[in-house]
């Protein structure tokens, strides 16, 4: 890809966890082969699940908890994975899953390449729509990359994405002409601001206790 414009396209489920339908993710559970038992048991803990909402003394009717994996548990963020599993299959470009994010990364140098990314673009909305786990539209971003890339527009159900220059990706802050400056400043503000807590709760004055101050910023960081 050295040398050629990149368009990225990342994407973000809207309350990613909340929105697992119960039924679908043990019915593509049975499509992975998961055998019976253990299906019985997945679907056993997912079930009869209720909530109300309780505001001072006045409390509403218990409803049925139909989606969602329990979030804070071990085996929830493991269902939801398994649930977006496929998603990859269902474009040509090159995609890349982390929990629940998601990029599609392609080599654009002119309208037929756009045009393909368009199309992983359509298929993603197609596959958000039959498993019931819908994009956050105005969090999905374009980046370009490359001193000579058109700029084509991309849409998701005829709303136009938005193009950005910078992108928090994986805990890094990319950005499209590939400079770190803002990545720089992030992690050191970020430091001087934790740095700034712990100063106010710890005083100092023999070099022993300046050496365990010095260990447990480096831990907290």
């Amino acid at each position: 890809m050295i040398g050629n414009s990149i368009d990225i396209l990342y994407t973000d489920f809207q309350k990613a966890f909340d929105r697992v339908p119960h039924k679908r993710i043990i019915s593509k559970l049975c499509g992975y082969g998961i055998e019976k038992e253990m299906l019985n048991w997945i679907e056993t803990y997912l079930s009869n699940r209720k909530q109300r909402v309780i505001i001072g003394d006045t409390k509403s009717d218990w409803l049925e908890v139909l989606s969602g994996v329990p979030q804070g548990s071990v085996l929830g963020p493991l269902l939801f994975l398994l649930y977006i599993n496929d998603l990859p299959s269902k474009i040509k470009n090159k995609c890349e899953l982390y929990a629940d994010d998601n990029k599609t990364i392609a080599v654009v140098s002119n309208q037929v390449d756009s045009k393909s990314l368009q199309n992983d673009i359509n298929n993603l909305t197609e596959w958000s729509d039959k498993w019931m786990i819908n994009f956050n539209i105005k969090k999905c971003k374009i980046m370009h990359f490359g001193k000579h890339n058109k700029n084509f527009e991309y849409f998701i159900k005829d709303l136009k994405l938005d193009s950005t220059t910078n992108e928090k990706d994986i805990g890094l802050l990319i950005s499209n002409i590939m400079k770190w400056n803002q990545h720089v400043n992030m992690v050191v503000n970020k430091a001087n601001s934790r740095l700034g807590l712990l100063s106010k709760s710890f005083t100092y004055k023999d070099k022993n206790n300046e050496d365990f101050v010095l260990h447990f910023c480096k831990t907290y960081s």
